[in-house]
């Protein structure tokens, strides 16, 4: 008996899936789906008192949930001074390619050029439709090879104004 339980209709039926192949173990032989994907991450730049927006894509749609955490992290660019220190998940829904972070920026009264910042993306995560048999546990995790683990991309804040130059 082969179980593949990438995406169940109902809880019913997945609980139903489930029980079978937990009553007979060894008969059961569970197919893991190879599932590849990449993400692309482009710099992204706005004017102060503007969202800097990231925009990030997956090579190709999943039927999951991917989600990242981030943070910001401070180059030329002071958090607090320049743009809003922000620290979250973005996520990308099941069926989406694309998803975004925003980031405000500030506007001041010195004339600093363009400043910079990275988005730091890292810990992805999977949730499936149904259960996966990975490492002797059930989980809804799906592995997806070609995710990278960590990833950093920069922000640019464009000054908006002339005025005292930045000492």
């Amino acid at each position: 008996m082969k179980l593949y339980l990438p995406k169940v209709g109902s809880q019913a039926r997945f609980a139903a899936l489930l029980l079978l192949a937990l009553a007979h173990p060894a008969a059961a032989q569970v197919v893991i789906p190879d599932v590849s994907a990449s993400l692309d991450v482009k710099e992204a730049s706005a004017r102060e008192g503007e969202d800097v927006v990231f925009t990030l894509s997956l090579s190709r749609l999943l039927d999951f949930k991917v989600r990242y955490a981030y943070h910001t992290q401070d180059l030329n660019a002071r958090a607090g001074a320049d743009y809003e220190a922000a620290e979250g998940y973005v996520v990308f829904e099941a069926g989406s390619r694309v998803a975004k972070v925003r980031i405000r920026t500030h506007i001041d009264s010195i004339s600093d050029g363009t400043e910079n910042f990275n988005l730091v993306l890292s810990d992805p995560e999977t949730h499936g439709y149904g259960m996966v048999w990975f490492q002797y546990i059930w989980t809804d995790r799906w592995i997806v090879s070609g995710l990278p683990a960590k990833a950093t991309v920069q922000g640019w804040i464009r000054n908006t104004h002339t005025g005292p130059t930045k000492r």
